[in-house]
């Protein structure tokens, strides 16, 4: 009788070990795509505020003493980048006057200025996932009307 118990409580540690090996691949792989997915959105308000403060800048028209062009606007989107850990060389910067892409200098007062900012997903990912390589994150335009 005594045998008969411990050979059931073997059977049952058995049939757990298995049922642990089937699952475990699945539950790792949801919970690092899960990690992923939330790197993908916080990449996503990141490359947002950073477009969000490019804009706020392309719309100033001096800065201190010097006018505001697009180099401004850049190096202070890729100083946001860099801060956040982001790779700020992978990532693209579109800069639009009036919905044209141009230089923000050569805009009048009340002219829109937008700009977006989008990188590739495995330039901004921590695992690397074959089947995303051309997928890309990309900020919403941000769009700031040129002060006078």
């Amino acid at each position: 009788m005594r045998s008969a118990t411990i050979l059931r409580k073997c059977r049952h540690r058995a049939t757990a070990t298995v049922e642990f090996a089937l699952l475990a691949p699945i539950l790792a792989a949801i919970l690092m795509g899960s990690i992923e997915l939330a790197r993908a959105v916080m990449v996503k308000g990141i490359l947002t505020d950073a477009a969000r403060d490019g804009a706020r800048i392309g719309a100033l028209r001096v800065k201190g003493n010097s006018i505001i062009s697009n180099t401004n606007v850049t190096t202070d989107i890729n100083n946001i980048l860099t801060d956040n850990g982001i790779d700020s060389t992978k990532a693209n910067i579109v800069i639009k006057v009036n919905g044209v892409v141009a230089d923000v200098n050569t805009a009048n007062a009340g002219d829109q200025i937008s700009v977006q900012v989008w990188m590739y997903y495995s330039d901004a990912g921590w695992i690397r996932l074959g089947f995303l390589t051309s997928t890309s994150i990309a900020s919403e335009f941000l769009v700031m009307m040129k002060e006078g």
